[in-house]
């Protein structure tokens, strides 16, 4: 999910730059936003699929909360870019592919 989190930073940068309010300070934040997103990705993939109660989008939004109503939460990971948005697919396939598989044997 790296590459969420890496995108993450120029999708901000260019969100912020047309949205009204103060600038200063949104490197800074933007880079907290993209570490936030990265340590809560990590934290979901490296977590038990049975145990998953968010999304990557959900880890998205959550890094966006201190940019309040100067920041509309993308509404997909693909809103990131093509390669996130694949991402997010791949990590859903192989989530439901385990927990099916999982189901199958009776675990």
């Amino acid at each position: 999910m790296d590459v969420v989190a890496d995108a993450l930073g120029p999708w901000l940068e260019v969100t912020l730059a047309g949205s009204p309010g103060e600038a200063d300070g949104d490197e800074a934040a933007i880079a907290l936003a993209v570490e936030t997103a990265r340590g809560g990705l990590t934290d979901l993939v490296v977590g038990d699929v049975d145990a998953q109660r968010t999304t990557p989008l959900t880890v998205l939004r959550g890094a966006l909360l201190p940019f309040g109503d100067r920041v509309s939460a993308p509404a997909s990971l693909g809103d990131l870019g093509e390669e996130a948005g694949q991402a997010g697919i791949v990590w859903g396939a192989a989530k439901a592919h385990l927990h099916l598989s999982r189901r199958r044997a009776g675990r």
